[in-house]
């Protein structure tokens, strides 16, 4: 029986498989300096693997982990030192004073259920104050873009009130504030809003299978 003689595709024969074919398939992922490593920080413009939200929030930008410290020390400074004046103002005295300037008599008990009902309104509202403040701080330490605009939200409210007390010479009092508001500002620099946009991408991948 006779042996047919190979056609070289160059004359016109048909072509060999797995001789100058493309090889077509799924990409193979190399190891080495070409492939994507997982963990390092994507937030410079890179994209982000699925599932690394975890290694993004261990790798805060120090700009966010500055503007969030100052946050937290700004809660609790407005929360202590709101404590601290509400126990501490005679609210009995203004009351009196009040009522004298109004013409008004008033007896020593209903000075003092005013003064209590003052003072415990007073409470609660730096504790409720100083809770949703950290709320939203906590988030925004958890890369929820959200979380850091309603801050950004409460240092503008908070400006006004910074404006008003230099027009009336009591800048002193709005120094809390004023810590309040660097710190907001530390989260919108560039480093930190590339960080934020880089996690609401990571959170946002499919996750692979």
């Amino acid at each position: 029986m006779s042996q047919q003689p190979e056609q070289n595709p160059a004359d016109g024969g048909t072509p060999q498989y797995g001789q100058g074919q493309p090889q077509q398939g799924y990409p193979q992922y190399q190891t080495g300096q070409g492939a994507p490593q997982y963990g390092a920080p994507a937030y410079a413009g890179q994209p982000q693997a699925a599932g690394s939200v975890d290694q993004l929030l261990q790798q805060k930008p120090q700009q966010v982990r500055t503007g969030l410290l100052i946050l937290w020390i700004s809660l609790a400074l407005t929360v202590i030192l709101g404590i601290i004046a509400a126990l501490t103002l005679d609210f009995e005295a203004t009351y009196t004073q009040q009522a004298q300037v109004n013409g008004q008599t008033v007896d020593a008990t209903t000075v003092s259920t005013m003064a209590s009902a003052a003072r415990i309104t007073a409470l609660v509202a730096y504790i409720l104050m100083g809770a949703v403040g950290a709320l939203f701080v906590w988030f925004a330490g958890k890369g929820r873009n959200w979380a850091r605009i309603v801050l950004l939200v409460f240092a503008a409210l908070s400006a006004l009130g910074v404006l008003a007390s230099l027009a009336t010479g009591g800048l002193l009092g709005s120094i809390g504030t004023i810590v309040f508001i660097i710190g907001v500002i530390l989260l919108f620099l560039k480093p930190s809003s590339a960080w934020y946009r880089a996690v609401t991408a990571a959170r946002q991948a499919p996750t692979a299978y």
